[in-house]
């Protein structure tokens, strides 16, 4: 386990239109959340201008972030 202990719900951002966000791969991540204690929250992302106001409630309620690799969302994150 890569995660620190205290490491429990992570919010998971990515965009469902690319291949890194297919609905397999998602649930791929969850699968192997629940074997680690983790649970994720995904949050779909379908442009950039929607990252803040999609993530942004959400915050507060996880411990950590994780972004999956793609040309939708890396580059709002500045």
């Amino acid at each position: 386990k890569y995660f620190k202990p205290e490491v429990k719900t992570i919010l998971l951002v990515y965009d469902p239109t690319l291949p890194c966000g297919s609905e397999k791969e998602i649930q791929q991540l969850q699968d192997i959340g629940k074997q680690l204690s983790l649970e994720f929250k995904p949050i779909e992302i379908f442009k950039t201008n929607e990252i803040l106001q999609k993530v942004s409630p959400h915050v507060q309620d996880v411990d950590a972030l994780m972004v999956l690799k793609d040309n939708t969302v890396i580059p709002g994150l500045d």
